[in-house]
C-alpha cells in the first residue's frame, strides 16, 4: 500500500521506497524525516488531488502524488 491509498486521519508506518524512485528524491525524503519505521498520519488531500499532506516526526509535509505513490506503508 502507498500513501495515496490511505484514508484521511489514518496512521501508517513507512516500510520502504519503491524501486522506481530516483536517488535525488529518495535523498530528499530521507532528509525530511521520511525514513523506514517512522510513523506518519495522512492529514489531507489537496482540493484538486495533486498532492497530499502528511504529519511525520512532528512536521507537516506536502508531497506530490507521484512521490507519495513511491512510499510503501503499512497500517
Amino acid at each position: 500500500m502507498n500513501i495515496s491509498q490511505m484514508t484521511i486521519g489514518s496512521d501508517a508506518q513507512v516500510l520502504s521506497f519503491n524501486e522506481q524512485i530516483s536517488p535525488v528524491n529518495k535523498r530528499k525524503l530521507l532528509a525530511m524525516g521520511v525514513t523506514p519505521n517512522a510513523t506518519m498520519t495522512l492529514v489531507r488531500f489537496a482540493p484538486l488531488g495533486h498532492s497530499v499532506e502528511i504529519e511525520i516526526r512532528g512536521s507537516l509535509l506536502c508531497l506530490r502524488n507521484e512521490l507519495a505513490q513511491m512510499i510503501e506503508v503499512s497500517q
